[in-house]
């Protein structure tokens, strides 16, 4: 008997070590998912740091009281679209530019549809904030979308200006 007691300690311990190194192994994988979709991620927008991919031109934006007018700028990068966050006094609503814009009262300032600027180009858009429901004051973002991975906001206006002060605006 006393023989039986040593050797069901030592299948204890085996045990023990199997459960160990199973739930080693369970969370390296687990971490190691989350860390290669993060780097992936990273590298897409890992040239916003480096130089400015996407902007806002702060000369072409401006509010008239029923629309507001801004300018959006791509540098030399291929980009999936652009996420374009409006914010109100008592709303925000975002705006996904690719190939079409997914608002009717976002326009080109020529009154077209609106899309999003190619590479190394910037477009001026126009939105009729009254038929979005949106209030003054008004602030913009801007955040790029590359290689399928939405990058953080690049640029920003917090505050947008009278168009009355811009020379070529209505």
């Amino acid at each position: 008997m006393i023989n039986k007691k040593g050797v069901s300690g030592v299948v204890t311990v085996v045990i023990l070590v199997a459960l160990s190194v199973a739930l080693v192994a369970i969370v390296w994988s687990v971490v190691q998912n989350m860390v290669e979709s993060n780097l992936e991620q990273a590298e897409s927008c890992s040239s916003l740091f480096t130089e400015k991919v996407v902007g806002l031109n702060n000369e072409y934006t401006c509010d008239d009281g029923s629309s507001i007018y801004f300018s959006v700028g791509v540098g030399d990068v291929e980009i999936d679209a652009v996420l374009i966050k409006i914010e109100g006094k008592t709303a925000s609503k975002t705006y996904k530019l690719n190939e079409v814009s997914s608002s009717p009262n976002l326009k080109l300032y020529t009154g077209q549809d609106a899309h999003a600027p190619g590479k190394n180009s910037d477009l001026t858009y126009n939105l009729s904030v009254a038929g979005e429901g949106l209030s003054p004051p008004y602030s913009i973002g801007v955040s790029p979308i590359i290689n399928g991975n939405t990058c953080d906001e690049i640029d920003r206006i917090n505050v947008i200006g009278s168009c009355g002060f811009i020379q070529g605006f209505p």
